[in-house]
């Protein structure tokens, strides 16, 4: 790091000399503009030369002929978070069909992105969404809604034999899934400011904390998929054991109960709250013994189900928990002093 000391120009101006190794390797040369971003912690941002420039951050993907279909798509995935406007997918040879119905798949997943050049042997996808449109925060509230009501709708769908409803839990992990990519996407961009702390009106603490509640959140989300698929099996085998449908109701209801605190902990940033909703976790574990109890007394394949059922509902409460400490973790960090 290097120290570099305040000098008073003109009477009115500070100025501070910059680096000629930095000028230098920046392309930079006399009367060249260079921009200035303030942070919310009042260190400074130096940007060489046009701000559009930076913004334009293009990947460049060399694949073989014998590339996998589901390693083009994780690979097309990583590179959408990793916050790059520009992919461009190249071969030596002409780019095989499920090649190209992977790259569609992924431009139809995934929120904002187009193809906008295709060739024999090159794709180019372009992000054409303005990342500040769709912010963080109104991002995590979305994903809450949905992961809860993939919950819900799996359980209603138990209790009124809805086949149709059970299909429609499980196609929905797909939203959540969007919305997570897009949020660790406008994390890694602010990051590697690609866009600022000012236009998204967040810091880059607040966004990396919301980042992490929302991979919790795509794993609750993934529960709920997991809870559908073991009552389709229950609901096929004709499982009607009133019951133990309401102990998983009651245990359901709890741990949803300490996933909305944990996110109203978050949203108000209330330490008391968060703290709160940390100890209630002791108490769902007993509720989901209560669903095991039914499986130790059933069929396999009822068992398994079962199983998988109260194992889902005990990770809502464990992963809400998590969302409660990441919290406490971004309270302590952002205020300088706390009532405890």
């Amino acid at each position: 790091m290097e120290s570099r000391k305040i000098q008073l120009t003109g009477g009115s101006s500070y100025i501070v000399s910059l680096p000629k190794w930095w000028v230098e390797r920046s392309g930079l040369k006399k009367n060249d503009a260079v921009n200035i971003v303030p942070r919310e912690d009042g260190s400074l941002i130096l940007f060489p030369g046009n701000v559009k420039r930076l913004r334009e951050k293009c990947k460049v993907i060399h694949i073989s002929n014998d590339a996998e279909s589901p390693w083009l798509l994780r690979i097309l995935v990583g590179t959408y978070m990793a916050g790059f406007s520009e992919i461009r997918i190249k071969s030596r040879l002409p780019l095989q069909p499920f090649m190209k119905r992977e790259i569609r798949k992924f431009t139809k997943i995934a929120i904002g992105v187009e193809i906008v050049e295709e060739r024999e042997n090159e794709v180019i996808i372009k992000d054409l969404l303005n990342p500040v449109e769709i912010p963080i925060l109104k991002g995590l509230r979305r994903m809450y809604e949905i992961s809860t009501e993939m919950h819900k709708h799996a359980l209603l769908a138990f209790q009124t034999k809805d086949f149709e409803l059970v299909e429609d839990v499980i196609a929905r992990d797909s939203e959540v899934d969007r919305l997570y990519w897009l949020i660790a996407r406008q994390y890694h961009m602010i990051r590697e400011h690609i866009i600022s702390e000012e236009e998204t009106g967040m810091s880059s603490s607040l966004a990396l904390h919301s980042f992490l509640l929302s991979r919790y959140m795509e794993r609750i989300g993934d529960h709920g998929v997991r809870m559908a698929k073991s009552i389709r099996v229950l609901m096929e085998r004709g499982y009607d054991d009133e019951k133990a449908v309401n102990y998983i109701e009651k245990a359901q209801n709890y741990a949803l109960s300490i996933y909305e605190s944990s996110m109203e902990s978050f949203f108000s940033k209330s330490l008391e709250q968060a703290n709160s909703t940390i100890e209630h976790v002791d108490r769902l574990i007993p509720m989901c013994k209560d669903i095991l109890s039914f499986a130790n007394r059933t069929e396999a394949p009822f068992a398994v189900s079962l199983a998988y059922i109260s194992e889902s509902i005990r990770r809502v409460g464990e992963y809400a928990a998590d969302i409660a400490e990441d919290t406490i973790n971004y309270i302590m960090e952002n205020k300088k002093e706390n009532k405890v």
